[in-house]
């Protein structure tokens, strides 16, 4: 049995900072033009909708960021033994996937993210995100040394 944990990419977590400060600064000037550019008859009728606009658009700019730092602060953890695979989320089970089921995985790379894909029977397929390539040469690694089962 071993463990393997999610790492966020330094440069995932720039691209997702400067995005998110780019549409909440969007909100902002939307704020800021609402302050100073309404006149009391428009601000009247439109106020609302524009402030509650500009809030929904810095909460939308900074939330992928807030979730991506918190997942480098608390990663998540994928145990895997000889039976079975399972991603721990905030220490609880999340997804269980046996050896059994497994058919064969692979690791993908992408410009947004990255991560281990398990294609098991049924045609379902999961996927863990944010395990880097490192994480997905050691768990082909063990799985060639400690299982017996092979995969296509």
């Amino acid at each position: 049995m071993f463990l393997l944990q999610t790492a966020i990419h330094s440069r995932l977590l720039s691209k997702a900072l400067f995005k998110g400060l780019f549409i909440a600064f969007i909100g902002l000037i939307l704020l800021w033009t609402l302050y100073y550019g309404l006149h009391q008859e428009m601000f009247n009728t439109m106020g609302f909708f524009a402030w509650f606009l500009s809030i929904i658009l810095i909460a939308i700019g900074l939330i992928p960021y807030k979730r991506k730092k918190a997942l480098e602060l608390s990663p998540e953890v994928m145990i895997v033994d000889d039976e079975k695979i399972e991603l721990l989320k905030k220490g609880k089970v999340h997804t269980k996937i046996f050896w059994k089921d497994v058919i064969s995985y692979h690791y993908e790379e992408t410009k947004n993210t990255y991560g281990i894909y398990f294609l098991c029977t049924k045609k379902r397929t999961f996927f863990f995100e944010y395990f880097t390539k490192r994480s997905f040469d050691k768990l082909s690694e063990w799985h060639k040394t400690n299982h017996r089962k092979k995969l296509y």
